[in-house]
């Protein structure tokens, strides 16, 4: 809300708050830090930069970062994406090696919302053209694809 209002340095402060109170170490990271990674990355973007309904920027030409904030606030979003791949598809590798056993369809809904996050962490790096990022995540998803579809 606070960055809808154009209040982005509350935001940011908001932001930085829940980092400060909830690291990882303390609180692990799960699926509910897309959203924070997500407010990050947006609070870099113009106010005229508009996101079309799949998430991707419809304007990059204003997505530059103009100030420290913004880079700051980047670099925060690309370690909690970072960060959520990493755990990710750690798990992920976990569900896969119980393809074949008993406990594989015990696993199904993790399974499939690990890939989910996977491929929301790719929109979200794409917010501002994180590229190098985007082509690792797409690259770690890719292989786990291989090994979700395979029989």
């Amino acid at each position: 809300s606070l960055l809808e209002e154009g209040k982005k340095d509350s935001a940011i402060a908001v932001l930085n708050k829940c980092d400060e109170m909830m690291p990882d170490k303390t609180v692990p990271y799960n699926i509910m830090m897309l959203r924070i990674a997500e407010l990050y990355y947006r609070s870099t973007l113009s106010p005229t930069t508009a996101i079309d309904s799949t998430g991707a920027l419809v304007n990059t030409n204003d997505v530059e970062q103009k100030n420290a904030s913004d880079k700051s606030s980047v670099e925060k979003a690309n370690a909690i994406v970072k960060r959520l791949a990493d755990i990710y598809q750690n798990d992920l590798g976990y569900y896969f090696s119980l393809k074949g056993t008993k406990y594989a369809k015990s696993v199904d809904r993790e399974t499939n919302q690990g890939m989910a996050v996977f491929q929301e962490l790719i929109r979200l790096s794409k917010l501002t053209n994180q590229s190098d990022i985007t082509n690792d995540l797409q690259k770690r998803f890719k292989e786990m694809e291989g090994v979700y579809t395979r029989n």
